[in-house]
Parts: C-alpha cells; structure tokens; sequence
C-alpha cells in the first residue's frame, strides 16, 4: 500500500484527540495524517511518540516466537503499521531536533522502555527490505530498509546521546552499536561486485551514505566509541578480515561512482565520504588485530592509490588542498605509534605513492604566514620519514620511492626556494643511513661483528683477515646472541650469557609479540650504520685521538638520532653507562659494562653508542672500535698517513620504554655534523 501525504494544518485540541485515538486504534490514514501534523504541545507529542512505539512489535514475524494466529490479511496490516510507526517514528525525531532539552529528556522517558523493540523492528526492515520498503519511491527496495534503519539510528544517537550516557551500564548504547556494526555489514552481503556498480552519486546519497553517517558517529561521540573498540576487540580473525574487506568494498564503490570525467569535474566533488570511511578505517585500526586484516589486505595502498587517481579533487577541511593530502595525512604516521604498525604500514605507504603526494602538498602555493604541511594531523611527514629511515624496511622502500621521482618533481623542487630547503634538509638527514644500509647489504661486505664471544683472544671471527663470511649460531634457547664457534658460545655462556639468557629470552618473546623483534640480518645493517656513522664522525672531527673536554678525556661518543637533524656528542664512561632512552638504562648490563670498560682501559679502542626510536621502542647499538694511523707508504720520504677503522665488539639490542632523550648527561661536540660532507 502506498503512502498517502496529507498536506500540514492547525489541528485544534478535539480534533487531536480524536486523531490520536484513531491512530491508537491502528488507522493507517490517521496514522499517516498523525506524522504529517505531529503535535507541538508535549503533553500529545509523548502520547503520538507512544502510540507510533506501540505499533512496532515485530513478534509475528520471528522465527521461534511460536505460532501466529492471525490471517494473511491482518499480517499485511500489520507490516503496514510497522511501516507507518517508523515514519511516525522519524517524525518524532525530526520535532526534537528543534525543541528544547527539557521536552526532550520526557520524550525520552517514553522511548527509553522501547529500545531494544526499535531496533529489533529495524532490524526486521533491513532484512525484509524487498517486501517492506517497495512503496519507497527513488529507491532500490533490497537496500532502503538497511539504510533507512541506520539514518533512523543516527537520529535517535542525536536526540537522545546525553540520556543514554547515564544509564547504568550503558547496555541501550551497546544494543545500539551491535545494530550499526550489523547494518555496515549488511551493506555490502549480496552486492555486486564494487567494478560494477551503476548506482549514480545522487543515489549513493541515499544509500551507502547513511551507513558511513551512523558508524562515523558511533566512532565520534565520547560515548560509543569505547564500545565499538570494544566489539572490534571481540571479533574473531574471521569477522575482522569481513570488516576489513567491507572497507575495501565501499572505498573501490565509491571510486567507481564518483570517478570524474573531466579536471572541471574533479575541482566541483566532494569527497568527504572518501574521507570520512579512510578516518573511521584508522580509528577502527587501533585495534592491533584489525589493523592486521586491514595490513593483509593491503586497504592502505588501495585508499592510497584511490587517493592519487582523485587528487585534482579538493579537499574538504577548513585548511584545503588535496584529498590525496587529506587521505595521506590520515594514513600516515599510523594513529598507533607503534613499531609493528611502523614497520608494516610506512613501507607500504611509500610503495603506493606517499612520497609524491607528500611532494605535491609542499610545492603547493600556501597563504601567507602558513608553514608547509600544516594541512598534516601530525605534522612535517619528511621529519618524521627521516626519523624513521633507520630501519631497513622503511629505508629501502623510502629510497626506492626517492629514486622514482620524475624529473619535473625535482625541477619543481628545485624551483621553490621553501621547497628546496625542506627537501635538501630530509635527503641530508637520511643520507647517513641510507649510505650505511648500501655498505652493508654490499654482495663484498663482509658483515663487521658476527660473533657476541667478547673475548677478542678465542674468537675466530675477529682474527680472520678473509673476506669469507663466517657462519654464525644462535643461541638455541633465546635466540638473541649468534657465535661463530662452539668454543665462543662455551666461553660467553661461562662469561655472560649464562647469566642473561633467560632474561634475553622473555624480552626476546616480548617484542615477536609486539612485532619489534629484529632478525639477525637487521642487526648486521644495524652494524653496518653503527659502522658508518662512526666513519662520519671521525671524517667530522679529524685524526683519531683521545679528546679533552674540561679536564675528562674522551674516547666514548654517542649519536642521538631522536631530534632532527641527529647530533653527535662526547661521553665518559660513566656518562654512556646513564643513557636512558625514555627514563631505562640502555647500558647497565654486563654485556654493555664489559664492552664500555675494555675501552676504557685501552686507548687503542672508541666507543660508540646509537640511540633510534620506533613507535613505542628504542633501538639502541653499542660498537667497540679499534682505531689507529698507518703510514701506506713506510721508508718514503713522505709519509702518506690514513686512517684505519675496525669494529671490533659490540651489539644491537630493542627496549621497550614512554618517549625520551638519548641520555641525563651529554657534552655536546658542537663541531660535529649530522651528516657526511661533500
């Protein structure tokens, strides 16, 4: 039956009466006349919202509820009453959107005892759609009643968010987001597949937006979203990768629908929707297991990508540009500053094309007094990039992506004053690791340390002048120490390990769990930069020797890579032994104390210490230096004198700590560069 749409009068007091008790009677045309002409006088507002409340009962129609008495004809009513009640239903919603929070708070105690009812006839309407909703002119049938439920949702969360924080519990708010995640996840159960949809942006207004509208309000409002954390939490890795895969669905749909056949037509979209799913996807994505099935099916390179193939389009925000900076600024740096989400999601967002937009938004005209990439959540992503390129994945893509600029990218840069110093700063600043990643993955690099024995004496590996690379083991039980020889291992495990390898072991577990835990080729590039920058060091400070600073000698330096650009500083032994990276000793074991009191001793040897940072933890190195001049040319008349560098000892290790500082007492070597000259 379709609706009937009675124009909107002054209804006097008895001519209400009379219309509610029709409507109470189960009068469809009274009914429709009702929600045409809702009461503006509380007292027969509370009593229409009763009525129309009362007339929702889906009972009938529930599988299990026992058996229904009533004829065909009376079930055909009966879905017509239900569909009346949600339009008187919308109605009432509608007039508490302008009046008072007092009328409000009594309407709400009406609607309150019928919670899980509304949403067990919304429910109903989403699944039985095709039967429900085909009156519903301009609308596809299989999918209105699911949208429809969830604008309804969004209405009630609008009118009543304040009265159902007080509840005890908060179970109605619980109900409420069970039934929106359910909705999100009916949109997409038996579509088409996304390539092919026909659907136009006038009718994707009226369905998908409304999904995206009501999860996005249940991720905004204080309220609800410790709740949808928390339903996220409890699903299985099969729900997740549904959830993740409903994300990949609308974002390829939405592409589809709104793809721009001219730049015009580009500069006139709103992609707010686009926007809005790749935020709400981030927000979601704090939970680490979801962020796993959003990883695994690589949503963050498709949103990118997506992103890209609409950056002519504006952005929405306040601070314009692009909605491919828009979309980036999003993804990258994760809303998670942790090292597996680092470590995973960065490499992927430079494969799919980070850098370039991350380029495009620099070289982009600001206004006057804005600094570049204000438009960025969590601001300047080339400083961030740079702090981050210490690690071999992130690196290696960061460098790849670097190479791959067009030429007009560069000319672009080069022609912006801003632009170039930005840029000259970020290369300089990832120079250093980048040159210490390419000498160690070098095919005739022959790795620096591969032994953890610290007895320089029994280890093979130190005195072996051949560039044949040695086979290492590891520790079978903790996995955190590699020996080239059984005669090492039995000579550390008497020495140290013995002592240490159960407490290596737990920290070992710790970090796989958490996806910081490196291989033991990471350690071997960790080397090779450890190595490197202090090759950077001595070129900056000239011939090697024992520097004196206010009476202290020293041989001990550390490289803060925490601020931008990196700094070098001068150490006494006691200074290193007190670097705590975010308030833990780095060095305070006997590992650490072994390798720092060798060099202390002899002047033959220099130390030097790295501190990096990833998400929630510090990668700290430790490297024992032996370091002397040779003349190349002995007996000549003129001596031609070089320098020779070896690193002896030493090891790269993963804490866990809050955000700190490289360490409580530094000297600054001021002279220092952060990085090579030319």
């Amino acid at each position: 039956m379709s609706r009937a749409f009675y124009p909107r009068k002054r209804l006097g007091e008895r001519e209400l009466e009379i219309l509610l008790h029709g409507a109470e009677g189960g009068s469809l045309k009274d009914l429709d006349v009702l929600e045409d002409n809702w009461p503006t006088d509380i007292k027969y507002a509370k009593r229409a919202l009763e009525i129309f409340l009362g007339h929702l009962g889906v009972t009938e129609f529930i599988v299990g509820s026992g058996p229904s008495h009533r004829s065909k004809q009376e079930l055909s009513h009966k879905v017509d009453l239900i569909k009346a009640g949600m339009g008187g239903l919308d109605a009432a919603f509608n007039w508490m959107a302008g009046t008072g929070k007092r009328h409000v708070a009594e309407m709400f105690e009406i609607f309150q005892p019928h919670v899980s009812m509304v949403l067990a006839c919304l429910d109903f309407c989403a699944r039985h759609s095709s039967i429900i909703m085909t009156d519903r002119v301009g609308a596809d049938p299989e999918i209105f009643g699911n949208n429809s439920g969830a604008t309804m949702i969004k209405k009630m969360l609008n009118a009543f968010i304040e009265h159902f924080e007080k509840e005890d519990g908060r179970c109605a708010l619980s109900e409420i987001v069970d039934f929106i995640l359910r909705s999100w996840f009916r949109g997409v159960i038996g579509a088409p597949p996304p390539e092919r949809t026909t659907k136009t942006p006038q009718e994707y207004g009226m369905a998908p937006t409304p999904l995206f509208s009501a999860l996005w309000t249940c991720i905004d409002e204080d309220a609800t979203r410790p709740i949808i954390l928390q339903k996220v939490r409890g699903f299985d890795r099969k729900t997740l990768r549904q959830l993740a895969d409903t994300f990949e669905y609308w974002c390829i749909e939405w592409a589809t629908v709104h793809k721009p056949a001219s730049r015009s037509e580009a500069l006139q979209l709103n992609c707010s929707l686009l926007a809005a799913l790749v935020s709400a996807s981030q927000e979601l994505a704090i939970v680490p297991e979801f962020f796993q099935a959003l990883a695994k099916s690589k949503f963050a390179t498709l949103v990118l990508e997506t992103a890209i193939q609409f950056r002519d389009c504006p952005s929405t925000r306040e601070c314009g540009g692009s909605v491919a900076t828009e979309v980036a600024s999003q993804l990258f740096p994760p809303r998670r500053d942790r090292f597996y989400e680092l470590s995973t999601a960065v490499p992927e967002l430079l494969e799919a094309g980070l850098l370039g937009i991350i380029i495009d938004d620099l070289i982009l005209p600001k206004k006057k007094k804005r600094e570049p990439f204000h438009r960025w959540y969590s601001g300047d992503p080339l400083v961030q990039l740079a702090k981050m390129s210490h690690h071999p994945s992130i690196l290696l893509s960061l460098y790849s992506a670097i190479n791959s600029l067009p030429q007009t990218t560069l000319d672009a840069i080069s022609a912006s004053r801003v632009a170039k110093e930005h840029w000259e700063t970020f290369k300089a600043s990832t120079t250093l690791n980048h040159e210490g990643l390419e000498k160690a993955l070098a095919p005739n690099t022959k790795p620096a340390v591969m032994c953890d024995c610290l007895d320089a004496k029994k280890c093979k590996a130190r005195k072996s002048k051949s560039d044949v690379r040695p086979k290492v083991k590891r520790c079978s039980w903790c996995y955190t120490v590699a020996y080239c020889s059984p005669e090492c291992q039995r000579e550390d495990w008497k020495l140290l390990h013995k002592y240490e390898c159960k407490t290596s072991r737990y920290n070992r577990i710790e970090c796989q769990l958490q996806g910081a835990w490196l291989s033991h080729r990471s350690r071997e590039i960790y080397f090779g930069l450890l190595d490197y920058t202090f090759g950077t060091l001595i070129k900056s400070i000239g011939p090697p020797m024992r520097r004196r600073k206010r009476d202290v000698w020293y041989g001990n330096y550390g490289a803060d890579f925490l601020p931008f650009p990196m700094q070098f500083y001068a150490h006494t032994r006691e200074e290193i032994l007190k670097v705590r990276p975010g308030g833990v000793l780095a060095f305070d074991d006997a590992r650490s104390r072994g390798i720092i009191r060798e060099c202390d001793e002899d002047e033959r040897f220099h130390l030097l210490v790295c501190v990096w940072k990833l998400g929630q933890y510090f990668v700290v190195a430790l490297g024992k230096f032996e370091f002397y001049e040779i003349d190349k040319n002995p007996g000549s008349a003129v001596p031609d004198i070089g320098m020779f560098r070896k690193l002896v000892n030493g090891y790269v290790k993963v804490i866990q700590a809050v955000p700190g500082i490289l360490g409580e007492v530094r000297t600054r070597i001021s002279q220092y560069r952060s990085h090579p000259t030319d």
